[in-house]
């Protein structure tokens, strides 16, 4: 039997028909593909996740998005709210917080509901000298962790600590972590982090990108985004072209000739407020030259700090005048001052031994404005005779340098919060090394007023102590207070809800993605 052969235009048309049907109604009966909501925010090289091992700022950033924490700031300011604890009591005298937790918070990855055992867990697991955790005794007032049933849990101090709430946030000691993960994990757990936070580990390593995914039973609600990637991107000229690129949605702003770009692009969206850090130079007051006062005094007269502010910084940064900054609660600015005046050091240094100067070494990490600065520092150094030799190294490297207390002097960056032995004990508490107090300062009249400061309740009280403290700490000059710089992020239009914070974290629960 013959075939009849379709004409062309039947051809066309039942063709056209064909593709009508697969394409046109195809697509209106296939479930619709919901965009994904993905915010890219750059972060530098880190060294473990583990809250227990948590204390450089590019873990500390990241962290408050993994973990939940008893208490926590409230987003973008340094007002205490609850976390994981709905409510707490503390007791007459202040040794005992009573915390009740809200019930069906739930850990990642299933490892179940938060409880006053989990609570008892962590601190147990910090304050255990066995652990080695860096920021251990950050947390050795408390004496005892207590379970009283399984939604209420006590720590029970040995004295008086009037800041202990400050300490409680996940920022970077404080996050509550299962037992079940950690014992599974082992060392491994600054890998494989596991919180009660809004956003749950993916993957990511200390030299590579980061993901974070939205965690579906996050007891505050899920997310309004559905994943976080920090890509690694150390070099901040090359986060910048990202950024302008598209490729990062969030940028932090430390150059101030982008920050000034960015302020005019009415395509960008950009923060700015003061910060609560300190920049700083750590004199090894062990060791000559440095442990003689003159000498330590004629650095600080020799350093223009207003020009340094002015010309490297661009005006994006506060001087200081001691060594808290000038947001921090307590502070005072009636201290004795040593401003830029390069006769008076090349006198004390001739008084202190050394008419022709000396060499020495100035530390520094790669990161920010910070070589540019001590740049600067060393030429006002070399004009009164000290010949500094810089060397500079990625934050991790510098970090196993300075760490060791045997580097003569240090450009150092430190982000606390707004209380003010979070700055003093950090630097100056022998206790503190080999973390901090790199220099070796020890002044007995200095840490009993710290100690009393911590235990005193009363603010009026405590602002007499912090005021003597700053004078006498101004007195002995064991660092070179420069500056805070202001903290900036630069964002695309298209993110919503973003506030910034004085210490730069990068939480990111409350946005959103509006494209």
């Amino acid at each position: 039997m013959k075939r009849k052969r379709l004409s062309s235009k039947r051809f066309k048309w039942g063709l056209l028909i064909a593709l009508a049907i697969s394409v046109g109604i195809g697509s209106v009966a296939a479930p619709a593909i919901a965009q994904q909501k993905v915010v890219k925010w750059n972060n530098g090289d880190w060294k473990s996740m583990d809250p227990a091992f948590v204390t450089g700022v590019l873990e500390s950033y990241v962290v408050m998005n993994i973990y939940a924490a008893l208490v926590q700031w409230k987003y973008g300011s340094m007002e205490i709210v609850p976390d994981l604890a709905e409510s707490w009591q503390i007791s007459d005298g202040g040794l005992t917080y009573t915390f009740k937790l809200r019930k069906g918070a739930q850990f990642h990855k299933e490892y179940g509901e938060v409880t006053a055992e989990d609570v008892k867990y962590s601190y147990d697991r910090i304050l255990n000298p066995a652990t080695g955790a860096y920021l251990a005794k950050n947390y050795k007032m408390i004496k005892e962790v207590k379970v009283v049933d399984k939604y209420t849990v006590q720590l029970i101090l040995s004295e008086p600590y009037a800041p202990l709430l400050m300490r409680l946030t996940a920022f970077k000691a404080g996050g509550i972590v299962p037992k079940a993960a950690v014992e599974k994990y082992g060392k491994k757990f600054g890998m494989n982090p596991v919180g009660a936070g809004p956003f749950e580990w993916v993957k990511g390593n200390p030299r590579g990108d980061m993901v974070l995914k939205a965690f579906d039973k996050y007891y505050a609600g899920k997310p309004k985004l559905d994943q976080i990637v920090f890509p690694h991107i150390v070099d901040a000229t090359t986060a910048y072209v990202a950024f302008e690129a598209g490729d990062l949605d969030l940028v932090n702003v430390q150059d101030p000739e982008i920050f000034k770009k960015y302020k005019a692009d009415p395509k960008i969206e950009l923060q700015t407020r003061p910060g609560l850090n300190i920049n700083y130079m750590v004199m090894n007051t062990r060791d000559k030259p440095f442990s003689d006062l003159k000498v330590r005094q004629a650095v600080a007269h020799a350093i223009d700090k207003k020009a340094l502010i002015n010309t490297v910084l661009k005006g994006l940064a506060t001087e200081l005048t001691g060594p808290v900054p000038t947001g921090c609660d307590y502070y005072t600015a009636d201290v004795k001052k040593y401003p830029y005046d390069p006769a008076k050091a090349k006198a004390l240094l001739k008084e202190a031994g050394y008419p022709n100067g000396f060499e020495t070494t100035l530390y520094t990490f790669i990161w920010g404005p910070a070589v540019d600065v001590v740049t600067a520092i060393q030429g006002m150094l070399a004009e009164v005779g000290i010949k500094a030799r810089i060397q500079a190294d990625e934050p991790s490297a510098n970090f196993e340098k300075v760490w060791t207390g045997k580097t003569p002097v240090a450009f150092f960056r430190l982000t606390r919060s707004s209380e003010p032995n979070a700055y003093l004990q950090t630097q100056l508490d022998p206790e503190s090394f080999p973390q901090w107090n790199f220099g070796h300062y020890n002044n007995p009249e200095v840490n009993k007023l710290m100690k009393e400061g911590v235990q005193t309740a009363e603010p009026a009280k405590r602002q007499k102590i912090y005021a003597e403290l700053q004078k006498k700490i101004m007195e002995d000059l064991p660092n070179v207070w420069l500056y805070s710089d202001n903290v900036s992020v630069a964002y695309h239009p298209y993110i919503k809800g973003f506030k910034l914070d004085p210490l730069w974290t990068k939480k990111l629960y409350p946005v959103s993605v509006e494209k």
